[in-house]
Parts: structure tokens; sequence; C-alpha cells
């Protein structure tokens, strides 16, 4: 399988006038790239607000690349729904596209996650507002759906910049955050990655 080295997934829907905005791709024009493996010419947006979602970097396997495109374009939507059709902040979009993200297996987030040495997930999630750069992050936390909204409640909710571990874990369950069971060996299946089933298993 030949791999993309400029496997940067950068998707850009643009304020009117920027030289350099475009807008992303639809997932069938993702399957077009140029045959030397650089991404596909983009659209430009004529006008309205900005959203950049960044899906990862390193080597891809050209069978990952369809899904790769496919989890950016959503994770935009996500966010100009939010945008577009519900109103929320600027900031209600970010979290939107991060979950979006989170949710893909594609990605190294959420139930994407590369896993520790024991098999298992262990998430960080940082959020920054760019008005006043209040910032808010987690680190080293499991079970928890989207770490990118504990981020969020740990801006919002705490005078800290950042939770880390089981206690944080613990603190974001206890917000009502939603949870999510290790579904670690149904999530290596989905993605190919089986073989590494009994490797996990040894660890314990």
């Amino acid at each position: 399988m030949k791999m993309k080295s400029w496997a940067v997934f950068l998707a850009f829907l643009a304020i009117g006038g920027a030289p350099c905005a475009r807008s992303l791709p639809s997932p069938e024009a993702a399957s077009d790239a140029d045959a030397d493996g650089s991404p596909p010419q983009l659209k430009r947006r004529a006008s309205g607000p900005a959203v950049v979602v960044h899906g990862g970097a390193g080597d891809i396997y050209d069978d990952e690349l369809d899904g790769r495109y496919a989890g950016t374009a959503e994770a935009v939507r996500a966010a100009f729904r939010v945008l577009d059709e519900e109103g929320g902040s600027a900031a209600d979009a970010v979290v939107a596209a991060v979950r979006a993200l989170e949710d893909d297996p594609n990605f190294n987030a959420g139930r994407g996650s590369a896993l520790t040495t024991t098999g298992h997930v262990e998430n960080d999630a940082s959020f920054m507002l760019g008005g006043d750069l209040n910032a808010g992050s987690v680190a080293a936390i499991s079970g928890i759906k989207n770490p990118i909204e504990g981020a969020r409640a740990v801006l919002e909710d705490t005078p800290h910049v950042q939770l880390a571990g089981q206690e944080a874990t613990d603190w974001l369950i206890a917000q009502g955050l939603e949870t999510e069971d290790e579904v670690i060996y149904a999530i290596l299946d989905e993605v190919g990655l089986g073989m590494f089933r009994p490797f996990f298993e040894y660890l314990g």
C-alpha cells in the first residue's frame, strides 16, 4: 500500500477576500487527488466565517484517504451547522468540530485514539478562547466520550487551566459529561488492526 507523506488534512471554509481561503472539497472530490499525491484543488468560499479543521499529520495509506477526507468534511459541516442553523458561538462551533473528529475512529482522538502500552485509551484535550486567551485542558483522562467537552468544562467551571488523571475523570463524570466504555477491540477490528488483539490481551 502506497503512503502519502503530505497527509496533513486541513479543511478551510473561508473569510471572503482572504487570498489563501479555500473551502473543503466534498468526500467525492477527495478521491480525485492529483496523481503525484498532492491534495485536490479546493474551491473558494465567497464570504462568511472561517472554520479550519486539522485532522492529523504523518504517513497515511492510500486506503485511508477517503475516510480522512470524509471525516474532516463532516467536522467542518458540524461546525457550520452550529453557526448557521443553531446560532451558536464560535466556541460552540469549535467543540462541535472536535467532537466530530473524536467520534470518528479514523482520527487519533476519542474513539480512534492511539493506545497506551497496556492497550487502553488516555485522552488529552485543550480549549482556548481567542478574545481573552482563557484556556482549559484535560490530560490522561479515560472513559469520557468527548474530551474536548472536558477541556471546555475546565475553562468554564474551574479556576484551573488543566485537570489530569483519574481525579479529573471523576470530576468530569460528576459534572455530567457523557461516558463511554472502552471498546478497544471493536475499534481495532473496525479499522483493520485486529491482528494486535493478542498483544493487548497479553499485556492485560
